[in-house]
């Protein structure tokens, strides 16, 4: 019986041996001095920058690869420099854990989640949603809905008040993602609407929550949570709204139409693939694709936008050179016309500088199909590699004086993976160019008839989307 009582001292011995021998000997990649009991996570918060500015710490040192410790155990190879990204690109194909929690909402067939050569046939076939001249009808959506935003903008001018910016930017992307994506035409600051917004904005952060803690990547701990619960609640409540504009759309579907939205568009693949005796896309597949598509639409366009009226909000000199630049494109009128986009060009330098400052998805996971040599350092197959866009977009080895806000730095093509706001290869957004023109038009209206005050400085905070770490206010000027 007294032997017994060595059996728990053995056991904690031995845990401490093998963590000992896991964090110095079990893998090549360098890191930092770390915890044997929280790895790095003592280091950091996700609630203000200091996530972020380790990282970047570690970016400086290392320069190519390095781990991060999440806990004893579990260390992830964090990439941020090109070479590493080619090889990462290279040998992988399937996205890593983190996009499992998306996998409720989306369907494990929609385009963000498939694979192999189911993925393959469905990104061709959805190449064709985002052509040029389809994107082209788009952009008068975009120009109503700015111009319903700088009306309320004009009266918060004149009463002097501050503005929640996100919150009225991500109404404005939430109507036209609504209205291109389901031809559903919302009232920008309706109740409806908002709780629509409110109900998208849950979803983000039960998502990213589940991300976040480290039990739930064990489904039976998940399924016993509060966040589940959550979770399941607010996807029941938004398929039943996409599945219910789906339904009204059906009774008015109209293969030869003019105009084809979003969902028309997925209809008509629908369509083709039972004449071509494929098996057709389900119903509930049609509602995961276009639930990726609003929320992607929703959330990165709107961060886009915010921060780059912050960065321009820092620099008048730059302000003042859009503002010549949209009144010689647009003359007497105030309206922005697909035409125009193409001539906006140092407006899109000063769009492209901010992504590269302020990447709304900072980063991406990969699962490696075989082990990788980077600079030096093996990172085995099979496991999950962070991807470090925020990082690699401030590498001193691809950028000159990479904090520094330089949209003349666009005038040359950057080196290859050395921008990568919309990732990259053959699994890049699909809708780059929708968000880019979206994002041209409001900001190319604002500009033609107001300034932005932004006061307060503001540093970014790794979430779902690289968000503001505190609501980032700001007040109109009218010209």
């Amino acid at each position: 019986m007294f032997e017994l009582l060595f059996i728990p001292p053995l056991l904690i011995g031995a845990l401490g041996i093998y963590i000992w021998y896991k964090q110095k000997y079990s893998t090549t990649i360098p890191c930092s001095d770390l915890s044997p009991v929280y790895g790095h996570l003592h280091k950091v918060s996700l609630n203000d920058n200091s996530y972020l500015a380790f990282n970047e710490s570690e970016m400086l040192k290392h320069k190519h690869v390095y781990n991060f410790w999440l806990g004893p155990l579990d260390p992830t190879a964090y990439v941020c420099s090109t070479s590493g990204v080619k090889a990462v690109l290279q040998n992988s194909e399937e996205k890593g854990y983190e996009y499992k929690a998306l996998i409720p909402w989306f369907g494990q067939k929609s385009i963000i989640l498939s694979t192999g050569s189911y993925w393959k046939n469905k990104r061709n076939k959805y190449a064709e949603m985002f052509r040029a001249d389809v994107l082209k009808d788009y952009v008068k959506i975009y120009a109503q809905n700015a111009e319903t935003l700088m009306n309320k903008w004009f009266e918060d001018a004149e009463a002097n008040r501050e503005i929640d910016l996100l919150c009225d930017i991500k109404k404005l992307t939430l109507c036209v993602g609504n209205e291109c994506i389901f031809d559903n035409k919302l009232e920008m600051f309706s109740k409806e609407t908002e709780e629509y917004h409110h109900r998208m904005e849950s979803m983000a952060k039960v998502i990213f929550d589940r991300n976040i803690n480290p039990f739930f990547k064990y489904e039976f701990i998940h399924k016993l949570s509060n966040n589940y619960k959550e979770t399941s609640k607010l996807i029941k409540e938004l398929d039943e709204i996409s599945n219910q504009l789906l339904i009204k759309k059906k009774e008015k579907y109209d293969r030869d139409a003019s105009f084809k939205s979003i969902i028309d568009l997925l209809l008509d693949v629908q369509h083709d693939m039972i004449e071509n005796n494929e098996e057709p896309m389900s119903d509930k597949e049609i509602i995961g694709e276009i639930n990726s598509l609003l929320f992607a639409a929703h959330d990165t366009s709107s961060h886009a936008i915010l921060w780059t009226f912050y960065c321009i909000s820092k620099y008048p000199e730059v302000e003042n050179k859009i503002i010549k630049e949209i009144n010689e494109v647009l003359g007497d009128r105030d309206v922005i016309e697909t035409d125009d986009l193409s001539k906006l060009k140092y407006l899109k330098k000063v769009v492209n500088e901010s992504l590269r400052l302020y990447p709304p998805a900072a980063m991406f996971t990969r699962k490696l199909n075989s082990d990788i040599d980077v600079n030096g350092h093996i990172v085995k197959g099979g496991n999950d590699v962070v991807v470090f866009v925020y990082l690699i977009h401030r590498n001193p080895l691809h950028w000159k004086d990479p904090n520094t806000f330089n949209p003349d730095r666009f005038d040359e093509t950057p080196e290859l993976y050395s921008f990568l706001p919309f990732s990259t290869g053959s699994r890049n957004c699909i809708g780059k160019f929708f968000a880019l023109n979206e994002i041209y038009t409001v900001l190319g209206m604002f500009y033609k008839r107001m300034r932005m005050k932004i006061d307060k400085s503001y540093m970014p905070r790794p979430s779902i989307i690289l968000k503001p770490h505190e609501t980032m206010m700001g007040r109109i000027e009218v010209q």
